[in-house]
């Protein structure tokens, strides 16, 4: 995974856009995700320091294509997501004490000589991931592939024998819910 790690040392918000292909690409590759750029990501991060911890708000956008869950055909997907988020800093002022921060997540935050670092890629993946359909459909009448022949239903029928379910259950089926 490509990693963009920025220097925050003031409490000012710093705007990054982000539009390099390859932290999508080498990302989607990386993780063997069925999915494919179509237009050019680009994320914009506004990173703010504050006392204990660091505000994050963004946005990505572009195209995707991914397959169908029912039929495999391929979707175009447009994505665009706005996000805010706060990560804890690696040490924190508890009653003038400085304490390791066990909470953190090292891929995305780091401290190292007093400097703060924070690594914008791997924020913006994380947002892609969140943003990406649980199961993308081409459209929401779709009806798949059959189970026993593999024809797509949305083109044709097929003759396969039709699963009338589990006989135990035969009393339901006329039932009309109100």
């Amino acid at each position: 995974m490509d990693s963009f790690w920025v220097k925050l040392d003031t409490s000012e918000s710093k705007k990054f856009v982000l539009d390099s292909p390859s932290i999508w690409e080498n990302s989607i590759k990386q993780f063997n995700m069925d999915c494919k750029l179509v237009q050019p990501f680009s994320g914009i991060i506004t990173v703010t320091l504050q006392e204990n911890g660091c505000m994050v708000d963004g946005s990505i956008s572009g195209k995707i294509v991914m397959p169908c869950n029912r039929c495999t055909t391929d979707v175009l997907i447009t994505i665009q997501h706005t996000f805010r988020d706060v990560e804890p800093l690696p040490t924190l002022n508890i009653d003038g004490k400085e304490v390791i921060n066990k909470d953190i997540n090292e891929n995305i935050i780091r401290q190292s000589n007093g400097i703060i670092e924070v690594n914008l890629a791997e924020i913006l993946w994380e947002e892609f991931v969140l943003s990406l359909p649980s199961k993308p459909l081409c459209n929401i009448d779709c009806n798949g592939l059959c189970y026993s022949c593999g024809k797509d239903l949305n083109k044709e029928t097929c003759n396969c024998s039709k699963d009338e379910g589990d006989p135990r259950l035969a009393a339901f089926k006329n039932i009309v819910i109100k």
